[in-house]
This record gives structure tokens, sequence and C-alpha cells, in this order.
């Protein structure tokens, strides 16, 4: 009965170790988008092979733009281009969401950095922004709003491997 529940929870650890993973940046990283990045992940066979990148930021400034999309996961880095049309500040994340029209969603967050420096604007960023940011309001309540719906990813994951190991335990007992 013992060896059972081990088994359960080794499994349960190798599944969530086993889930797209991004690297790079690490936490409270300054990063500087006024020249290309390196984005870095780790993925396993069976991760979506196409997705984009997507830099969000609920901390105030409500950031959602698409920095690259239909990326190769087998390739596990991607060089964006130097990014302009945000605010600097910090609480900012990558996101890797599916591309695929049977699995949409956030596939992986990355953890928060800081934004140090960012490109000058171009004539295209002002098209860009409307098509992929939120418009900033000054309601409170859009924040609070926001800020809950980007943590919601982050615990998505832990809900999903804490539901594997609860099943393993029970399938052990």
């Amino acid at each position: 009965m013992r060896f059972l529940t081990s088994l359960s929870l080794l499994f349960a650890f190798a599944v969530s170790a086993l889930a797209l993973t991004i690297t790079t940046p690490k936490e409270d990283d300054d990063v500087d988008f006024s020249k290309p990045y390196t984005v870095r992940w780790r993925s396993v066979p069976n991760d979506s092979s196409n997705f984009t990148i997507t830099l969000v930021n609920t901390n105030g400034h409500n950031v959602n733009k698409d920095v690259a999309t239909e990326v190769n996961g087998d390739e596990g880095e991607y060089r964006i281009d130097a990014v302009s049309g945000v605010p600097l500040g910090d609480g900012y994340q990558f996101n890797i969401r599916s591309t695929a029209r049977n699995n949409q969603g956030i596939l992986a967050q990355s953890q928060r950095f800081n934004v140090t420096k960012v490109a000058r604007r171009t004539t295209n960023d002002d098209k860009n922004d409307s098509d992929n940011s939120t418009q900033t309001s000054s309601s409170d309540d859009s924040t609070e709003t926001n800020a809950a719906v980007g943590s919601l990813g982050g615990m998505v994951g832990s809900s999903v491997i804490a539901g594997v190991v609860g099943f393993a335990v029970l399938l052990a007992l």
C-alpha cells in the first residue's frame, strides 16, 4: 500500500515536470526591450508545436501584446525583435498561448520580470497597440479584475497538479 502511494506521488511529480516551462526570463530579471531579447523554454514532444508569445502586465499597466506568432515550440527559444509601445515597470510576464484550434489557451507563463528599456515607437506601433493591447482604464475595478485574470493562469497549473496527486492517492487507497 505504501509503495503504491509513493509510486502515485512520483508519477504526479513526473507529470508536472514534463509541462512546457518558460526558463528565461527569470523572476525579477531586468529586461531591455530596446534591442532583441531571447525567450527560452523547456518542452516535451507532446507539447504544442506552434504557439504565440504574448507580453502581459496586469500590475497597473494592462498590457496584452503579442510579440511573436507561429513560434516553433521545438526550437526551445525565440528571439523577439525590439519591443515598443509598452510602459517601463515591473510585473511583466510572457504567456505562451496555444494556437491549435482544439487547444486554445495559456500553456505556460514566465516568472515576473521588469522592463527597463523599450524601443522607440514607430507608426506601426499605433496600429499594433490598438489591435493587441487593452486600453488603460481609470477605474480601479478594471485593474483588480485584470490582476485576478492574470493570476488565474498560474493557479490552473497548480490545480491540475494537485488534482493529479489527489487522484493518484485515491487510487492507491
